[in-house]
């Protein structure tokens, strides 16, 4: 599971082999699940298996921006991520979808482009966990997320 900052989230990675259509309905039923982990991870499990356009049906934005960070974790693309492009939202999901890419492709470096501290130390700190590389670490500057991740990679 990933946990990511700015109020962002704990979702799964594995994907199953389904390619259904989905809908707005689809979503709906992810939003009447009790727990946030649960509706993210619904969500997630729907969006990462849909194409862009899918996303862009999507009638609230915030799940707009879900879907299109769904889908570039899935696909380990984070070029995708420079599609959210809506000023309000676009850094937490530009963040959050960075970090997903980066934990999926174990690969700290694209933790450098967040540009705010605490979500790019949650990313270095779920690309460590992801690695057990305890020297990923020593790049988080808040001394708490350190300790997390050390734990983590211990």
């Amino acid at each position: 599971m990933l946990f990511l900052s700015g109020g962002l989230i704990v979702l799964a990675i594995l994907l199953s082999g389904c390619t259904q259509q989905s809908s707005q309905a689809d979503v709906e039923k992810c939003n009447d699940l009790p727990e946030i982990e649960s509706k993210m991870q619904c969500k997630y499990e729907l969006f990462s298996k849909q194409e862009l356009s899918f996303c862009d049906s999507l009638s609230a934005e915030n799940d707009k921006y879900y879907c299109y960070s769904s889908i570039a974790m899935a696909k380990k693309d984070k070029e995708l991520c420079n599609l959210l492009d809506n000023e309000n939202w676009v850094n937490t999901y530009q963040n959050s979808c960075i970090a997903g890419v980066a934990e999926a492709t174990k690969d700290s470096q694209l933790c450098i482009e967040i540009t705010d501290e605490i979500p790019r130390d949650m990313c270095y700190l779920a690309v460590a966990t992801a690695k057990k590389d305890a020297k990923i670490c020593d790049l988080i500057v808040k001394s708490d997320i350190k300790g997390k991740c050390v734990e983590n990679t211990a």
